[in-house]
C-alpha cells in the first residue's frame, strides 16, 4: 500500500523528497561527521552523493519498495532531515 506523498501533523510536514532537497540536506547534515556518526552511512563529501541518494529515494517511491520522507517544519518548506 502506497502512503500519501504528504503527511501533515501539528508542527511538521513529512513529504516525498524532491531533487532540490539534495543541496539543502547536504548542507543541513549529510556532510557532518558528528551528525552521521551513528548512521549506517558515512558523511557525504560532495553534493553529488546527496543527489544520488535522493535519486535512489525517488526510485524507491516509484517501485513502491520503500517510502522515505523529508521532514520540514510547517511554515518553512526547507527540509532539515529524513525518515525512512
Amino acid at each position: 500500500m502506497k502512503p500519501p506523498e504528504i503527511i501533515e501533523i501539528e508542527r511538521l510536514i513529512l513529504r516525498k523528497p524532491h531533487m532540490e532537497d539534495a543541496l539543502v540536506l547536504f548542507n543541513a547534515y549529510m556532510q557532518d561527521s558528528e551528525v552521521t556518526r551513528f548512521t549506517t552511512w558515512r558523511p557525504h563529501q560532495q553534493v553529488e552523493q546527496a543527489e544520488e541518494f535522493i535519486t535512489k529515494c525517488l526510485l524507491a517511491w516509484e517501485n513502491e519498495t520503500r517510502f522515505p520522507f523529508v521532514i520540514a517544519l510547517k511554515g518553512n518548506k526547507e527540509p532539515f532531515g529524513m525518515i525512512d
